[in-house]
């Protein structure tokens, strides 16, 4: 059995108190877009931060920037991974 890792859970919960519709973070925009950024930093691939980026900046009137920051994200996906990313920008704008 592997050890837990304490920075992954860490990580787990914050993403989990984001999506909570009940948290103090799930309508401020500003806040999850600083631990969006934060969370790539770490982890320039993590599918669930760009989600949560791409989001809070259509939230914000930021389409644009949303379509770059989920363009320059494939291009580090592929670049990292070899292989496109599958997701794609239209599911961020529900």
């Amino acid at each position: 059995m592997s050890p837990i890792n304490p920075r992954s859970c860490f990580w787990v919960v914050l993403i989990s108190v984001l999506n909570n519709k009940q948290s103090l973070f799930y309508d401020n925009p500003i806040i999850q877009l600083k631990i969006a950024d934060s969370l790539l930093k770490i982890d320039s691939i993590n599918e669930e931060a760009l989600r949560i980026k791409c989001k809070a900046l259509i939230k914000m009137g930021k389409k644009s920037l949303a379509k770059t920051t989920f363009d320059n994200f494939s291009r580090e996906y592929k670049s990292l991974l070899g292989e496109p990313y599958s997701g794609s920008i239209k599911n961020f704008w529900e």
